[in-house]
Parts: structure tokens; sequence; C-alpha cells
């Protein structure tokens, strides 16, 4: 098989999405409209292809057994290279329950993470550039090696780690090239941006980006170069449906890498990619 532009690694996520009038106490919550969807690395591989549809584009998952009748959801994912295996243990696919006002893009998730957790190794995939999702959900991957072919960078999610658990994410971080995380899930290892950049930056090969919805803060370990960028999200307000912007923006990201290797600029284009994603959703 042809070398893949990019591979994506990790958690494949069945989004039931739920839209309601609104939280308020005494409102009337009933949900209006439902969609299911597959996100995680799903929502990646659409925004890469969405970004630019020359690229070529393979996912490597763990899912539960159940997903075999679900697998029509990966209809609308345009993908070259699908490498889907089946846990063993009864732990179902991982699956995330969103609730959202539908005027004003507020929202509320619960988590499940199935049969991703138990991902041990990464599948050598051969691709110029390896993204795995949600590192910190996938604890036996951080035991292992990242693919050894090829460019590595890896995101978050937002949650609690133990000491132990944020030690062990920190030692697989010195393997991988780049780190792409928002500010929230910074914080949740340290408590500012700067120290957050400054000790991810130290630990990966050769960066790491936080975004935040107004902006960006990277740091280029090649050039020893720190870049703050400042966004208009058209007069940014919190009435703003920014569901997937994360991951669009590492989708951007690793776009822009591929053709240049400029962090400051990729991050740039990042930026205005993702605003006229959330415009257009």
């Amino acid at each position: 098989m042809a070398t893949l532009d990019v591979a994506l690694h990790g958690n494949l996520i069945i989004d039931s999405l739920h839209l309601i009038e609104s939280f308020s106490i005494g409102s009337s919550n009933k949900s209006k409209r439902h969609e299911c969807s597959l996100g995680g690395i799903a929502n990646l591989a659409r925004s890469i292809t969405r970004i630019d549809s020359d690229l070529s584009v393979g996912i490597n998952a763990l899912v539960g057994s159940e997903f075999a009748n679900r697998v029509s959801l990966l209809n609308d994912i345009p993908i070259e290279s699908l490498g889907l295996l089946y846990s063993s243990s009864g732990k179902p696919t991982s699956s995330a329950c969103i609730i959202m006002e539908e005027d004003t893009g507020r929202k509320t998730s619960l988590v499940n993470w199935g049969a991703c957790t138990e991902l041990s190794s990464l599948s050598e995939v051969d691709a110029k550039w390896h993204h795995i999702a949600y590192i910190d959900t996938l604890p036996e991957v951080v035991s292992n090696e990242p693919p050894a072919k090829g460019i590595t960078s890896i995101d978050m999610c937002l949650g609690k780690h133990t000491n132990i658990e944020k030690e062990k994410i920190r030692d697989f971080c010195k393997k991988i090239d780049y780190i792409i995380i928002s500010d929230d899930e910074a914080g949740s290892f340290y408590p500012k941006k700067s120290e957050a950049l400054i000790e991810f930056g130290s630990i990966a090969k050769r960066g790491c980006v936080i975004h935040y919805p107004t902006g960006s803060i990277s740091y280029d370990k090649k050039s020893d170069r720190i870049t703050r960028l400042v966004v208009d999200l058209f007069g940014y307000k919190e009435a703003v449906n920014v569901l997937g912007a994360g991951d669009h923006f590492a989708s951007a990201f690793i776009c822009r890498m591929l053709k240049k290797n400029d962090m400051a600029a990729a991050c740039e284009f990042a930026h205005k990619s993702t605003t006229r994603y959330i415009e257009e959703n």
C-alpha cells in the first residue's frame, strides 16, 4: 500500500447529540433534535479531507463488538485505510452524550471511554504524519512506543489525572514531535498556559501548540521561538457553537505543516480555517 499522508490513531467515538431549547431551570429541555455520528478521530478525518482533499487519510482504532452493526456510520468519512480492531473483553465502543442549547451553543457532555482504553500498540501504518487523539485515554499506548516512521503528534481531552498518570503521559510525550492541546487541557497539567508551554515544549521533540478560542501560543524548539497569536473570532462571544473546533484546529495545523515546516504559519492557518469551520457550522 502507498504511504498515507496522515494516519489517525486512537478513539472512534459514537456521538449522540441532543439539541435542547435551554438549560434554564423551569424551561422546556426536551430534546428538539437528536443526531448520531462518529466523533474522535472521525472528526479529524473529515476536517483533514475538507481542508485538503488531495491528502490520503487512514484510521486505526479499537472498537466494541457491537460496532459491527454500526459500520455504516463510517460511510461519511473519506478514508483510504481502515484499521478496526474489535475488543475481546466485551467493552463497548467509546460513546458520548452531548446536550447543547440550540441558540447559544452552550453544551455539557458525558463520555464513556470504552474499548479504546485497551488499545495497546499502534499499527505500523506507513504514513508521513501520525496523530494520536486523546492520548490521556489510551493508558496502554502510553506504555508502548509511538510509530517509528513519520512525524508524530498528539492531543488530549479534558480530564483529571493522577500524578502517576501525568508522569507516564509526560514520558510518552518525550517520544512525540508535536503536542497540540487546548488551554483547558494544558491546565489539567499546569495552572498557567506559559508554564505548560515551557514544560510541554521542552518535552516534545519539535514543539508545542496551546490553542484557545481567541488565539494560541506556540513554541518551536528548533528555532527556540515562542509565537503568540491573537484572533478575533468574528467578535468572539460565548454564544458560538465550537463543537469540533479543537479537532479542526489540529487537523488544519497538520495539513499546513505537511506543506511547509513553519509552526507560526501553521497556527495562523489553523485559526483562519477553524474560524471558517465555526461560521459554517
